[in-house]
């Protein structure tokens, strides 16, 4: 009596893997239908489901660019001066403090 109520549990739960295997199935076989026509679809986007709205695009608005106007004459540019070395000791977790050295 006892092996014929575990082979019923062994026979529900092959089912219930089976279904959740089936579901899977399904849906990756859609996921790769899709993938596909988006692959052999020349550069648009392709819907297979006809209630699916597609995902809004962003399109690139022209703007005139304004002419150049006149700009003031170029100002004395600094000497960049020699940086100084930290005289400060490193910090407690090993990082070291450096002094700010503007681009030039």
């Amino acid at each position: 009596m006892r092996e014929h109520s575990i082979l019923e549990l062994l026979g529900k739960i092959l089912a219930v893997v089976g279904v959740i295997a089936l579901i899977l199935l399904v849906i990756f076989s859609e996921r790769a239908e899709k993938q596909e026509a988006l692959e052999k679809a020349p550069g648009g986007t392709v819907t297979l489901d006809p209630t699916e709205t597609p995902a809004p695009t962003a399109t690139l608005v022209p703007t005139e660019t304004p002419m150049p106007t006149e700009t003031a004459a170029p100002t004395e540019t600094p000497v960049p001066t020699e940086a100084p070395t930290p005289t400060e000791p490193p910090e407690e977790d090993g990082t070291i403090v450096l002094p700010f050295v503007p681009a030039t």
